[in-house]
C-alpha cells in the first residue's frame, strides 16, 4: 500500500494476531478493516482480515451459530477479494487455505503449497500448514517437520510452540522437556504466551 496510516493499522492488527489471545481477536480485524477502509486495494490487509474473521467465527462457532457464519462469509469475500488483487501473494493463498480447511473443503493443501511456493519464508503458513497435515491430513512426521519450519522461520510465534509441544506427544518423554525449554527461552517473555501451552 502506498498509505502508511494503513500500513500502521495492518501492523498493529498483525502484532494483535500474534498473541493469539481470543480477546485480541476483535481488535485485530477491527486494525485490519481500518487498512483497507483506507487502501481497499492493500492485497495483505485483505488477507489478514480473512484470517482474523475466521479466527473469530471459529471462537463463536458454538456459541453464536449465525454471527461464526457471517464471519466465515465475509472472510472468503475478503479473501476472495485479496487473490483478486494480487494472484502471487503468499498471504492471501494461505488465508483461502485456511477457510478451505476449516469448511472441510477440498483443495486447502494446493493452496498451503501454493503459498510457500510463492513464499517459503512464510512462518504463518508454514504453522498453518502443519496444522492441515496433523489435524485434517492424518499425516503426523510431515506437520511435525512443517511445525518445526516455522520455528525455525520465526521463533517467537507461542501459538506454534503449542501445536509443536502438542504433536510431540508425552510430556514425560526427553524430547517433550528439551522443546518446552526452548519454547520458555523463545517465548517465555511474552504476555500470555505460556496460557497456549
Amino acid at each position: 500500500t502506498g498509505s502508511l496510516d494503513a500500513y500502521d493499522y495492518y501492523l498493529r492488527g498483525k502484532e494483535l494476531m500474534n498473541g493469539w489471545r481470543d480477546d485480541d481477536i476483535p481488535e485485530a480485524m477491527a486494525a485490519f478493516e481500518r487498512a483497507i477502509a483506507l487502501d481497499p486495494n492493500f492485497a495483505r490487509g485483505q488477507a489478514h482480515l480473512a484470517n482474523s474473521l475466521l479466527f473469530q467465527a471459529m471462537y463463536s462457532d458454538e456459541e453464536r451459530p449465525q454471527e461464526s457464519a457471517s464471519l466465515l462469509r465475509r472472510a472468503e469475500a475478503a479473501a476472495h477479494k485479496a487473490l483478486a488483487i494480487d494472484p502471487d501473494l503468499s498471504e492471501a493463498h494461505g488465508a483461502y487455505a485456511n477457510l478451505l480447511r476449516n469448511a472441510g473443503r477440498p483443495g486447502a493443501e494446493e493452496q498451503y503449497k501454493r503459498a510457500l511456493e510463492l513464499n517459503p519464508n512464510n512462518a504463518s503458513t508454514w504453522h498453518d500448514y502443519a496444522v492441515y497435515l496433523g489435524n485434517v491430513a492424518g499425516r503426523p512426521e510431515e506437520s511435525s517437520r512443517a511445525a518445526e519450519r516455522a520455528l525455525e522461520l520465526d521463533p517467537r510465534q507461542p501459538v506454534t510452540w503449542a501445536n509443536h509441544l502438542a504433536n510431540i506427544g508425552d510430556p514425560r518423554s526427553a524430547r517433550y522437556q528439551a522443546e518446552f525449554g526452548r519454547a520458555i527461552r523463545m517465548v517465555g517473555d511474552m504476555p500470555f504466551a505460556l496460557d497456549r501451552f
